[in-house]
């Protein structure tokens, strides 16, 4: 009896250890998938809502930063190739706010859905995840599929919030 309980203890605490080493904190994830250090935050809002059939479903985070982290974060940003400055691209755009183009209605407004606001000063991010992509960091055919797994992040420099997306369908 003393032997299984013994033995019960050990395979307990090392699952724990196992577990404790692959678990990633919400930052770190970010920072992985985003290509930037970014410092510790303020206070950050993180859900992830995927689990859909095929894993669909978003992730967001709205990661707010101290003011004296700005200059790091700006720094960070302008010298990453793949952080662009705003504003989006006319595809992002239409993706992230909805509008208009050649007579054609995009309702998407993922930004409003989220409660992401205008920004009109800051850096984008862009990285296509679908299986057709063929260069990941552009949106080009953004609109030319049935379905979208790519992410988006945009740094408002005004507010020192970083907002990012994860978009599966």
């Amino acid at each position: 009896m003393k032997n299984r309980i013994a033995l019960a203890i050990v395979v307990i605490i090392s699952a724990y250890a196992l577990l404790g080493c692959s678990v990633t904190s919400d930052e770190k994830y970010i920072e992985e998938q985003i290509g930037i250090n970014i410092p510790e935050p303020e206070n950050i809002s993180y859900v992830d809502e995927h689990g859909g059939f095929h894993g669909d479903g978003h992730t967001f985070a709205k990661v707010e930063f101290l003011a004296q982290d700005k200059q790091t974060i700006l720094n960070e940003l302008k010298e990453n190739s793949k952080w662009c400055e705003l504003p989006l691209s006319e595809n992002l755009n239409l993706f992230m706010y909805g509008g208009m183009r050649d007579g054609t209605s995009y309702g998407y407004n993922i930004a409003g859905e989220l409660g992401i606001p205008k920004i009109e000063n800051g850096y984008w991010y862009f990285f296509d995840r679908h299986s057709e992509s063929i260069d990941a960091s552009s949106d080009t055919k953004l609109f030319n599929r049935f379905s979208f797994n790519l992410t988006i992040a945009m740094y408002d420099a005004d507010t020192n919030i970083l907002y990012y997306v994860e978009f599966d369908t």
